[in-house]
């Protein structure tokens, strides 16, 4: 059973608080942060490319 009532109803596990895998390994975090690391990325890959 998949969804939430029948599992209430008949005593088995609930499929709450799973979530969903695409999020699984999502960083969350300010627009300041992203942006620092996105310069920080591009500043990599440039002295990279020297």
């Amino acid at each position: 059973m998949l969804g939430l009532k029948e599992n209430v109803i008949t005593g088995h596990h609930i499929p709450a608080g799973t979530g969903l895998r695409e999020f699984e390994n999502m960083i969350v975090g300010s627009k300041e942060e992203y942006e620092l690391l996105q310069t920080t990325r591009e500043a990599m890959a440039f002295d990279e490319e020297e």
